[in-house]
């Protein structure tokens, strides 16, 4: 446990620092939204983006919370910060990476889970104004719940994709699914995000997001396994 949470946060501040190729694309982002599944209510959202792309490789890095009060009191919170190294091969089109990822989600009764390990992939689509690709892993799952922890090791598949099909307006799409290998057709759980920003200053954007989380088997005992969530916000380049 201490050496993967270890490794999560050295390729975690490695990827923050480091950048001495390529320039950084960095985002901030905030917003309220309504969630629709295990409770209906609304919440406050928080989406942090820093991501570099060359030729040799590229660095993406991220961070996305949720916080949700009741009378002052904090019913419910997730967070979620990813890092992922990839390199390029003499094909730039594919690419292998190191993955990492923590988790905390109070209403699945996730008090911590950590995953490291390989990732392949490729860009279906690579150009300034459209990327989309796609990857496959394995990794060291470390998952503490509400009663219980274990170590296994997990698979991975995902894919990316994000369009500027205007000089203030884009579309943006995220899928991933992580599971248990040993019991992938049980233990699994994975996110679908769509969203479109629209420029209205130079620096800031508008934000409409859907985003769809499903968990095949919650540690929390009663909990739904599948949660909507729809956010609007303003989004900070820099």
């Amino acid at each position: 446990m201490k050496g993967l949470l270890f490794g999560f946060l050295m390729v975690w501040w490695v990827g923050c620092a480091w950048g001495d190729e390529g320039a950084w694309e960095n985002e901030a982002a905030l917003g309220a939204s309504y969630r629709s599944g295990n409770t209906d209510r609304s919440l406050y959202t928080t989406n942090v983006k820093r991501e570099r792309y060359s030729d040799a490789n590229d660095w993406l890095n991220s961070f996305y919370g949720e916080h949700g009060e009741t009378e002052g009191l904090q019913t419910e919170g997730l967070a979620r910060a990813q890092s992922e190294y990839r390199f390029r091969f003499s094909n730039p089109a594919y690419f292998a990476s190191v993955f990492t990822q923590g988790v905390h989600d109070s209403i699945r009764g996730i008090r911590f889970r950590g995953q490291l390990g390989p990732n392949v992939g490729c860009y279906v689509i690579r150009d300034e104004q459209m990327k989309l690709d796609v990857a496959a892993g394995v990794n060291l799952t470390y998952d503490r719940g509400v009663e219980e922890e274990a170590t296994y090791t997990g698979f991975r598949l995902a894919s990316n994709f994000n369009w500027d099909f205007s000089e203030r307006a884009s579309i943006y799409a995220e899928v991933e699914l992580n599971g248990n290998a040993e019991e992938p057709t049980e233990d699994y759980y994975g996110w679908l995000v769509m969203g479109v920003k629209s420029g209205l200053l130079e620096s800031v954007s508008l934000f409409a997001e859907l985003r769809d989380e499903y968990d095949n088997m919650p540690d929390a005992v009663g909990s739904e396994r599948n949660d909507v969530l729809v956010s609007l916000g303003l989004v900070y380049d820099f």
